[in-house]
C-alpha cells in the first residue's frame, strides 16, 4: 500500500480544525488512539490503528512550522496515512511537500457553508463539522481500499 499525506485545506476560520477534531472524536468511539496533543489544545495530534492501517490526524495547520512539527511526529510514529489541516497555499503546503518522495500527497478542500443572514449558530456549525468529518473519512476509506 502507498503511504499518503492528505492536506485538508482552506482559509482561516473555515472549519478545518473543527472538522478534524470531529473526525478524531468519531474514531475515538471505536479505536484506541495515542494522543500527542498539548494540554487543552484544540490543535489535536493523534494516531490510531485503523483496520491495520496506521492513521495520523493533525488538526492544527495555521502555519508551516506547526504542520512540519506535526508531520514529523506522525511520521516518527510510522503512520501510513496522515491527514493534516493546512492553508490554501504557502508554508503549510511547503511543509507537506517536503515528504513527496516518501508519501503520495493529496489536497482536499474543506467545504463550508455560506450563511447570507449572518453568522451560523452552534447547531449549524456542528452539522457542518460532522458532514466534513464524514467527507474526510470517506476520502480516507476510498484511498486505502485501492
Amino acid at each position: 500500500m502507498n503511504k499518503f499525506i492528505i492536506g485538508f485545506y482552506g482559509a482561516s476560520n473555515n472549519g478545518k480544525t473543527s472538522a478534524l477534531n470531529q473526525l478524531i472524536d468519531c474514531f475515538s468511539e471505536t479505536f484506541e488512539m495515542s494522543d500527542f496533543s498539548e494540554a487543552n489544545s484544540i490543535d489535536r495530534v493523534v494516531c490510531l490503528d485503523y483496520n491495520g492501517i496506521k492513521l495520523g490526524i493533525a488538526a492544527g495547520g495555521d502555519d508551516g512550522d506547526t504542520v512540519s512539527k506535526n508531520l514529523e511526529k506522525l511520521i516518527q510514529e510510522k503512520c501510513d496515512v496522515i491527514i493534516t489541516a493546512c492553508r490554501t497555499f504557502g508554508g503549510t503546503h511547503d511543509a507537506i511537500n517536503e515528504y513527496k518522495d516518501r508519501y503520495d500527497i493529496h489536497y482536499i478542500t474543506c467545504p463550508y457553508l455560506y450563511f447570507p443572514e449572518g453568522k451560523p449558530n452552534t447547531e449549524q456549525l456542528k452539522r457542518v463539522d460532522v458532514s466534513n468529518a464524514v467527507f474526510v473519512r470517506t476520502y480516507i476509506e476510498q484511498l486505502i481500499s485501492k
